[in-house]
C-alpha cells in the first residue's frame, strides 16, 4: 500500500489519465485538485473516492475491483502485475497509475 494523501493519489491519477501539472491546483480541503472547468472559468474537484470520477476510469482502462479478503485488487493494466488497497476506488486509482508508470 501507498503512503500518499488522499490528494496525492488524485493528484497522480489526474496525471496519469491526460491532466498536466499547469491544469490543476490543490483543492481547499486538500482532498484533491482543482481542474479547470468545459468553459475555463469554473475549476472542479477532482477526488478519485466521488464516484462519479473513478467508475468512469476503471470502465475506461477496464480497471475493475475484486474483494479478496479484507481488501481490493485490481490487476494493472497491461501488466501481469495488481495493486491491493483497503478501498475499491483507492485499488482502481493506484492500478491506473501504475498502469501509466510501466510504459
Amino acid at each position: 500500500m501507498t503512503e500518499w494523501t488522499d490528494a496525492e493519489i488524485s493528484r497522480r491519477l489526474a496525471l496519469a489519465i491526460g491532466w498536466g501539472e499547469d491544469q490543476m491546483e490543490e483543492s481547499v480541503n486538500g482532498c484533491g485538485v482543482l481542474l479547470p472547468g468545459s468553459d475555463g472559468e469554473m475549476w472542479r474537484i477532482f477526488d478519485y473516492r466521488d464516484p462519479a470520477v473513478i467508475w468512469p476510469i476503471a470502465e475506461r482502462f477496464d480497471a475493475f475491483p475484486a474483494r479478496i479478503g479484507d481488501g481490493w485488487d485490481v490487476y494493472i493494466p497491461d501488466t501481469d502485475e495488481y495493486t491491493r488497497s483497503d478501498t475499491a476506488a483507492k485499488a482502481v486509482a493506484l492500478a491506473v497509475i501504475k498502469s501509466k508508470e510501466v510504459k
